[in-house]
């Protein structure tokens, strides 16, 4: 198997670290089927976990979500199989994003109820941002798992919108994914929060970040945003843009997509990446693993006990 060389940035959510190596990974439905969640590296641990997982001689069968089209480039090359899945927001540093004026409106108004600060990690900020999910919009709802940081790890950095009274109305957690790259993780809003509370913490913390001499600040991925030709070539992506459509109702990649869209990004695909195959039956075991499926059945039933209400 040929070198990976060094990729350009770690798949999304996995955090740079020139000092430390840590793989999360859990297996899917499948039999020796291993989807690699997350990790604490740098490239070259990444091409050592890689590499040593996989060959000729090796039984693992592994599946890596989060690829830029560089890194999946160049797992492909390596013997990996790859999908599409989505699209990536990125911003780069240097470049006017909030040029447009319903934004700037959105922030101006969005800064008269507060201010944005990055708050350390301790634990009380720890306990603090735990007790701010149980306040944001879709904190009663099952929530995602193995897609993103959701902790306030020692590698990331939290900052959060408050108000005159210090009281939190959005959060928003950074992570460093590669030496030149910051990656949005966590996006939490407070369910009574007005209008530009999020369009104000995105522009103050690109305002911050933009003095630490990196090149892009990436607002993370939107699932599902998918547009490929009906042939045979791109079946696996069609069918997985018809289903993702069907379960529209219950996560709205599309709003996310429109709210990620006001900064005008650079919009970059996103890979999912297997070896030495990709089936649709893995993507069903991420969508399992990472608690959307229980998402989807709890938005159905909600659905369906409005109309069975409405009905009686």
């Amino acid at each position: 198997m040929n070198k990976l060389n060094k990729p350009a940035t770690l798949p999304l959510s996995w955090q740079y670290s020139s000092s430390s190596f840590k793989l999360n990974e859990i297996p899917l439905l499948i039999k020796k089927h291993i989807w690699l969640t997350s990790a604490k590296c740098d490239f070259q641990g990444f091409e050592k976990s890689i590499l040593s997982r996989s060959g000729e001689q090796s039984e693992s069968k592994l599946i890596i979500r989060g690829c830029n089209n560089e890194l999946a480039d160049k797992l492909y090359t390596n013997g990996y199989d790859k999908i599409i899945f989505g699209k990536e927001a990125v911003l780069e540093f240097g470049k006017d994003h909030f040029n447009r004026r319903s934004l700037k409106e959105l922030i101006r108004r969005g800064l008269r109820h507060g201010d944005v600060i990055e708050v350390p990690r301790n634990d009380v900020t720890i306990e603090k941002l735990n007790e701010f999910r149980n306040t944001s919009r879709h904190s009663r709802e099952p929530q995602l798992k193995h897609l993103f940081v959701t902790e306030f790890l020692e590698e990331t950095r939290l900052f959060v919108f408050h108000d005159k009274h210090e009281q939190w109305l959005g959060a928003v957690l950074v992570s460093v994914n590669s030496t030149n790259k910051y990656h949005t993780e966590l996006l939490l809003k407070h369910m009574n929060a007005p209008a530009g509370i999020m369009e104000a913490l995105i522009y103050r913390i690109y305002k911050t970040l933009e003095t630490d001499g990196k090149k892009e600040f990436s607002l993370g991925e939107v699932p599902f945003i998918v547009k490929t030709p009906i042939s045979r070539r791109f079946y696996r992506d069609f069918i997985l843009n018809r289903i993702a459509k069907l379960f529209r109702f219950a996560y709205n990649y599309e709003g996310l997509y429109r709210f990620k869209n006001k900064f005008n990004p650079r919009w970059d695909e996103v890979y999912i990446c297997g070896y030495p195959k990709l089936k649709l039956s893995h993507i069903a075991g991420i969508i399992i693993r990472s608690n959307l499926f229980r998402l989807i059945i709890y938005k159905a039933s909600k659905i369906l006990y409005r109309y069975k209400t409405k009905r009686d």
